[in-house]
């Protein structure tokens, strides 16, 4: 079910499902990346010379993975364009942790321009399995706004006034 932008209320919360981050996950990643530093590949440097206990996984692998950890409703927002994106890392990731994401609507926001869409701004918090913050910041979506029931849509689309296209 598509989730327009009139659904969306402020301070509604969305928990998505668990992922483990594996060795594998992590080696993949920075073989993607290209971003083989100690501290994601050798645990002995880490312990060595970090405070943590052992490698930790890219803080933009745990992003990406808890874009694809989301919810059946924030999937389902009627998305026109994802505006942009803000991260704290504020822990570690080791292998072997499993990560949950837990959205919360902060801002919705219709716009005076084009009433046919609005601004979303989901707060989100990335945790371990021991309820532990990782990750922390703020999704910014343009969204759709519900279309009218009597298909004045179209003129929402091609500006005010203007007749409704056919095709």
């Amino acid at each position: 079910m598509t989730t327009y932008l009139e659904d969306l209320r402020e301070g509604s919360e969305y928990l998505s499902h668990a992922r483990t981050i594996t060795e594998q996950d992590i080696a993949a990643f920075a073989e993607l990346s290209a971003d083989f530093s100690p501290l994601h590949t050798d645990d002995e440097w880490v312990r060595q010379n970090t405070p943590f206990s052992g490698r930790i996984a890219h803080g933009a692998l745990v992003f990406a993975v808890s874009q694809g950890l989301r919810t059946p409703v924030v999937d389902d927002i009627a998305v026109i364009a994802f505006l942009g994106f803000e991260r704290t890392l504020a822990g570690p990731v080791y292998p072997g942790d499993t990560i949950t994401a837990r959205w919360t609507v902060s801002q919705v926001r219709r716009s005076n321009s084009r009433p046919d869409r609005g601004i979303a701004r989901l707060h989100v918090a990335v945790v371990n399995q021991d309820g532990t913050v990782v990750q922390r910041g703020c999704d910014t979506y343009l969204a759709a706004a519900r279309p009218p029931a009597d298909g004045t849509a179209a003129q929402h689309r091609t500006g005010a006034g203007a007749p409704a296209r056919s095709d």
